[in-house]
């Protein structure tokens, strides 16, 4: 440990530019072994603090606060708009700051999760949401789109089987407009309270329900509370890492282009790993998703 905080300091010393990245989550323990116990909604956030260091040739140092060391994930996003270079937060938390997010919620969750690896990696992903993002001082770097499911509170007697089964339940979702709207549909009592109120709120009988990917409920420590999880194959739990446009756009062109070189590389691990750690961590995707390689662009 001694090494490696001596060798990070130096490092950091050596650097012309220092990127703080907030992270409202705990770093996996064991960092490049897939399948451990990690918090999956910054997977991928060593890899591309590696990436960043090793193509800016060590001119870019990234200092790492994680634990939500900076803030959670409204209050971190809000400091990438201003003081902080980059940090983690949900596309569906961040449509709070960025509306056009908002459509992320729906269109390409319908089918497979292929559908959404293809817009993510596709040309009109970065022409579109990325560019949007830009007008609010943020960039995505990259993300993971964990499925949904609805997790029903142990108190919940119902075995639910049908949308109706879940008429006039009290569902925590997030601040993502059609995922409220959706739930109001079917129909239920949307509420979006805070991720902190949550445990709470199903061990007290408060609420029925969750929207939330089985990950960060294992994560967390959801599992005591738990009595049902269904599978919709509907929405996504879209978990990124984001950068402010204002401090890339500071850098000499050569550096901001390993940065987003970087965010490629950590984009493209996420993929490669994902069923890896649906099944093997989570235990919820026994060879249900069939990834296809030439969903990759080519690596310039």
């Amino acid at each position: 440990m001694a090494e490696v905080v001596a060798d990070e300091t130096a490092r950091k010393a050596a650097a012309e530019h220092v990127l703080t990245m907030g992270l409202d989550a705990t770093l996996n323990q064991f960092p490049g072994r897939v399948g451990t116990p990690h918090m999956s909604w910054i997977h991928g956030a060593p890899e591309f603090k590696a990436a960043i260091e090793r193509l800016s040739g060590g001119r870019i140092y990234v200092e790492v606060h994680d634990g939500g060391a900076l803030g959670g994930q409204a209050e971190l996003l809000k400091k990438v708009q201003g003081v902080v270079q980059a940090g983690s937060c949900s596309m569906q938390n961040a449509a709070q700051l960025v509306p056009i997010l908002n459509i992320l919620d729906v269109p390409y969750a319908i089918g497979n999760e292929q559908n959404f690896w293809r817009l993510l990696f596709s040309k009109e992903f970065n022409d579109t949401f990325r560019k949007g993002t830009e007008d609010r001082r943020l960039v995505v770097a990259f993300a993971h789109p964990w499925v949904r499911r609805v997790m029903l509170s142990r108190s919940v007697s119902t075995e639910v089987r049908r949308p109706e089964d879940l008429a006039g339940m009290k569902i925590r979702v997030t601040a993502a407009k059609l995922e409220q709207l959706a739930f109001q549909i079917l129909p239920t009592s949307a509420t979006p309270i805070a991720w902190a109120e949550t445990f709470s709120a199903l061990k007290d009988g408060v609420m029925e329900g969750l929207h939330l990917a089985p990950g960060s409920g294992y994560d967390t420590g959801m599992a005591t509370v738990i009595g049902q999880i269904i599978d919709t194959d509907w929405m996504y739990n879209t978990d990124s890492i984001w950068l402010s446009s204002r401090w890339l756009d500071k850098l000499d062109e050569d550096l901001r282009e390993s940065v987003m070189e970087a965010a490629f590389e950590a984009q493209t691990y996420v993929y490669n790993t994902y069923e890896t750690i649906q099944r093997d961590t989570f235990g919820i995707m026994p060879d249900r998703l069939r990834m296809q390689v030439s969903l990759l662009p080519e690596p310039r």
